[in-house]
């Protein structure tokens, strides 16, 4: 014997079209908001790598400024051009002078002698100098070729400046304590060694290059400064820091 149930209406019903609407309009506010916030991300770890690259760069060139490009053999072809700015008046933008790689620089040594030249402000002297540099770490999409133009290679400028120190305060060679004549003497000595052949050197690292020419005052959309002291005699020619003997 079979038994009937009755099933009633309601209980078949499914979604209305009001409800579907609203439940679609929901899961767009959603998609919308992932959208928006998907740039945002992507910006963030864009910036994270590029800041990465241009940090292991930026020391890459101290080690090469110390020692003077010493067993360095890769800097030449990651350096497309230097521009040397030199003082024109305190009222005057400075001169900026070209340098082009195969032409005015063709190995490691002259990148770190122009990259190093002191700074003087009197007119006609150096202020500072900066390179067009293709990474030198990353991945080879963000490296490039190291010939031709290309534009698809993570580059940036390398602003460097060397000022030397030319005053040691007193203090860091006094003591209270009573010497004689021969510890004041190598006192007095190491102060005028420091005032000699001291330097400070400072490293700003500014990118995208955009454009690829740089002009003096030009604002980057990001940029870090690293500072550090080097420490070594001045060579022939003056207005050379640095080659490959330029530090003890």
């Amino acid at each position: 014997m079979k038994i009937m149930r009755s099933v009633s209406r309601g209980s078949l019903a499914g979604f209305t079209l009001l409800e579907i609407a609203v439940s679609l309009a929901v899961i767009g506010f959603a998609i919308v908001a992932v959208i928006g916030v998907l740039p945002t991300g992507l910006n963030i770890q864009r910036d994270t790598r590029e800041r990465t690259i241009v940090m292991q760069d930026a020391t890459y060139f101290l080690e090469a400024i110390r020692q003077g490009a010493r067993g360095t053999n890769d800097l030449v072809n990651n350096v497309e051009r230097i521009w040397v700015a030199y003082e024109k008046g305190a009222e005057n933008p400075p001169r900026l002078e070209e340098k082009v790689r195969g032409a005015q620089f063709t190995k490691d040594s002259e990148v770190i002698e122009f990259l190093t030249l002191p700074r003087v402000a009197n007119q006609s002297e150096h202020l500072y100098s900066v390179a067009l540099v293709r990474s030198l770490s990353g991945t080879a999409s963000e490296k490039g070729s190291v010939s031709g133009d290309d534009r698809i290679a993570f580059s940036y400028f390398l602003l460097t400046e060397v000022v030397p120190i030319t005053s040691v305060p007193d203090a860091a060679f006094t003591t209270t304590e009573i010497l004689d004549a021969r510890e004041r003497m190598h006192r007095t000595k190491q102060k005028n060694t420091f005032a000699n052949n001291l330097s400070e050197v400072r490293l700003t690292i500014m990118w995208p290059p955009s454009p690829s020419t740089y002009t003096h005052g030009w604002v980057p959309r990001n940029q870090i400064t690293l500072r550090t002291y080097v420490s070594g005699a001045l060579l022939e020619p003056p207005q050379r820091v640095l080659n490959t003997s330029r530090f003890q």
